[in-house]
């Protein structure tokens, strides 16, 4: 009778601990480590900052091509308003392409040359002036007395006069003043450059 209950007490202790063990295992494969889970998190992270990252910089990224885009258009205004109203040129090197204009004549001697000056924006009260050097500024600019020799008047775009002048010495005698479609009175001196012989535009106040 004693053996009796003893195994049936062992079987009883079997079976109790045969079940703690497959409640355990059971637990075990239903979660995961924390190291695994905390790897997992980590990596979650990483990747939400770099989302966050690329959606940050691609705004940046346009605004400065933008801004870029805005300089270089700015800068190519400003060039083209820089360009000189008016064009002078020897004659007989642009003859040929010039064929409507205008004939004056200031000095008709042996070493009179013709010259060739075309409007490229429309300016008023285009003359042609006698210089006299004077004296220098501070700056370097050369200072002339002036005097009137002939009044044109207006010059649409496009016109051109072509104007004998004489060149007796190496200091300018000769040049034109205008003023510009924003009412500002411009004075160029006219002189040949001892260099290539070609003609030079010294402005002057």
């Amino acid at each position: 009778m004693k053996l009796k209950y003893l195994l049936s007490a062992l079987a009883l202790a079997l079976a109790i601990l045969s079940g703690c063990a497959t409640a355990e295992k059971a637990s075990y494969n239903n979660s995961s480590s924390p190291v695994e889970s905390q790897t997992e998190q980590n990596s979650q992270n990483s990747q939400n900052a770099q989302d966050t990252q690329q959606t940050n910089d691609t705004p940046t990224n346009t605004t400065i091509l933008n801004e870029n885009e805005n300089i270089e258009s700015e800068n190519i205004s400003e060039s083209d308003s820089d360009s000189m109203d008016i064009s002078a040129d020897w004659a007989e090197n642009v003859i040929d392409t010039v064929t409507d204009y205008e004939e004056i004549i200031i000095d008709d001697y042996d070493y009179a040359m013709n010259i060739m000056f075309t409007a490229a924006n429309p300016v008023s009260s285009f003359k042609i002036i006698s210089v006299e050097y004077a004296d220098f500024q501070e700056d370097g600019t050369p200072i002339f007395l002036t005097h009137t020799i002939y009044n044109y008047g207006e010059l649409d775009k496009g016109q051109s006069l072509m104007v004998k002048l004489g060149f007796p010495g190496d200091m300018p005698s000769y040049g034109i003043s205008y003023i510009d479609i924003n009412g500002v009175e411009k004075q160029y001196a006219l002189q040949q450059s001892g260099k290539d012989g070609s003609l030079v535009m010294i402005e002057f106040d």
